[in-house]
């Protein structure tokens, strides 16, 4: 099976980092393949595939332009880019949904092309990006 995991940053610093990697390593010695994608511009280890976000100024003009007048919320190109990438993998694992820039209805979409799987390391899923209730 091919699985791809998204996560906030594509290092191995620990925390939920520290735990996607370890299910990478275990789903590979089980001989599944795992790639493992985070937003262009964060820290990667250099393993991490970046999630290409702009390929020239000229549409990164036209995204700025396009959010401006509110055709596309800035956490909307997340969601285009990642769903030209799910066409190559059987499931796309997500880690700490509520720091990945995607809505629910970006989930619902991209569940409609491929098995989602979010994995919580906090209680963000349910709070809306606060880490804690109190």
């Amino acid at each position: 099976m091919k699985i791809l995991q998204y996560l906030q940053i594509g290092l191995r610093n620990g925390g939920a980092n520290e735990v996607a990697f370890l299910i990478k390593q275990g789903l590979e010695e089980l001989g599944h393949v795992v790639d493992m994608v985070s937003p262009e511009g964060t820290p990667s280890n250099g393993s991490t595939i970046q999630l290409p976000v702009f390929t020239s100024m000229k549409q990164r003009m036209a995204l700025d332009e396009s959010i401006k007048e509110g055709l596309l919320d800035k956490y909307g190109l997340t969601h285009i880019c990642l769903r030209r990438m799910v066409e190559k993998y059987d499931v796309l694992h997500i880690h700490n949904f509520a720091q990945t820039g995607l809505t629910l209805g970006n989930i619902i979409e991209l569940s409609k092309e491929i098995k989602v799987v979010i994995t919580g390391h906090d209680m963000s899923i349910l709070t809306g990006r606060c880490a804690h209730s109190f």
